[in-house]
């Protein structure tokens, strides 16, 4: 039987996360720098972008709030919304105003992506000015990532220094993160709904804990279905290692979280009759290919091979992570975030590489997968552990170039593998950090 560790305070945490001198160190106060420097490039790319993707949801709650239409998701509904909203942009907005440009050349609306929640809680936090909704909207979505990064190296054991070099890496020269921040869609917001699943799983089992970190995870869910892959692996994990406690209690809190949703947004819409339309319309909404940004390996060689492996890959890839899960748990000396850690990043991975659709912006969901793989770890042996920071290297620039290059000077198939072989890289790496043994200690 493996015993837990005593969880540390949060003021030591934060103390080993600055160092332990009163003064930063020369490498913090660099990294801080280089961090500064590219949360500032990224910052200006995103407020220049007029958020074609938030503009829908936008549109969408303003059209219900203003009862122009109940029902977001059929076909009258999205054609009164394009003439209330998008033909009214186009022709009364200021030329060059983000409302303009967020409307511009769109022929339809694909609402059927997002949850009726999304729609209501974008509706509950716009105020009808669009510019300073999208502002808003942008200012949270780029906080949420950045402290995401942040509370996955904190909990991992990061120093200030590497933890804020990742920030650096992993936002203006990350493809990903600028995709989601140019189109202002929601995978941002996911990023750090997972990142703080992982902040709130306790080292030793405490009910509360596990339920806020399993409301978490639902509330990312209802947000965009696409991460309830993450939830299946979380329960795959928790399953395998037989920590039943943990189980029921995170279970219970993506179903609280799920029904609090449900009833907010049934309440928002003035009817629950808003699920129910979606259910019905999602199934006709049909997944493009990579030219127009979809990355998923399995669609692509459905759709350029005629190879139908979307199904058999997640069956793999869920008996892949529970085998990793097995392995981990026989290894035995294991940390709390360590093992969240590594369950939501083997979730995303399925999601990336084999669900029928991965959009470029999805693939910040490898965030915890490369913190995972690059985890500092002293007294482990050396080869395997700079193997697993080797791996989560090499998905920053797979993952971080490859996808957007692949749109405009690589075809189609070839960029998705590349991008696939990242999303493995990070994985791999995770896996490898996972199980890397400790030194063993020199003899006295």
């Amino acid at each position: 039987m493996t015993t837990e560790r005593a969880s540390p305070s949060a003021w030591t945490r934060l103390r080993a996360f600055l160092g332990s001198d009163a003064a930063p160190s020369p490498a913090a106060v660099l990294a801080g720098l280089v961090a500064v420097c590219a949360l500032s490039a990224a910052w200006r790319a995103t407020i220049e972008r007029p958020g074609t993707d938030y503009y829908q949801w936008w549109a969408a709650a303003q059209a219900v709030r203003r009862g122009i239409t109940g029902d977001v998701y059929s076909p009258r509904a999205r054609a009164l919304i394009l003439e209330s909203y998008y033909g009214k942009a186009a022709a009364t907005a200021e030329p060059g105003s983000r409302y303009r440009a967020g409307a511009g050349g769109r022929e339809d609306l694909l609402l059927p992506r997002v949850s009726p929640f999304t729609i209501a809680a974008v509706g509950l936090t716009s105020f009808g000015a669009y510019d300073g909704d999208l502002l808003r909207f942008q200012i949270l979505s780029f906080a949420a990532y950045v402290l995401a990064i942040l509370a996955l190296a904190q909990r991992l054991r990061y120093t200030a220094a590497p933890a804020l070099m990742l920030v650096a890496a992993l936002t203006a020269t990350f493809d990903p993160f600028m995709s989601d921040a140019r189109v202002a869609n929601i995978s941002r917001l996911q990023a750090g709904l997972l990142a703080l699943y992982v902040a709130l799983v306790p080292d030793a089992f405490r009910r509360g804990r596990h339920l806020a970190a399993g409301a978490a995870l639902g509330v990312a869910v209802f947000l965009k279905p696409n991460v309830l892959f993450v939830v299946l692996a979380v329960m795959l994990a928790r399953a395998v290692q037989r920590r039943w406690s943990e189980l029921l209690a995170e279970a219970a809190g993506v179903a609280a979280a799920g029904a609090a949703s449900a009833i907010f947004t049934s309440a928002w819409f003035g009817t629950p009759g808003c699920w129910t339309s979606w259910v019905r319309h999602f199934p006709g909404y049909t997944f493009d290919l990579v030219e127009f940004g979809n990355f998923s390996l399995a669609a692509i060689a459905e759709q350029k091979l005629g190879w139908s492996v979307g199904l058999p890959m997640i069956v793999l890839g869920f008996a892949a992570s529970g085998a990793v899960f097995w392995r981990e748990r026989a290894a035995g000396d294991r940390d709390a975030a360590g093992r969240a850690t590594l369950a939501v990043g083997l979730g995303t991975a399925v999601l990336l590489l084999a669900a029928p659709v991965a959009w470029l912006h999805y693939f910040v969901f490898t965030v915890p997968l490369v913190v995972a793989a690059m985890r500092p770890r002293p007294g482990t042996t050396a080869g395997r552990a700079l193997a697993a920071q080797a791996l989560g290297l090499a998905a920053i620039v797979l993952v971080g170039r490859i996808p957007l290059l692949g749109l405009f000077q690589i075809d189609a198939l070839p960029a998705a593998a590349l991008a696939a072989i990242g999303v493995s890289c990070a994985a791999g790496g995770a896996v490898l950090e996972a199980i890397v043994p400790a030194r063993p200690p020199a003899p006295p």
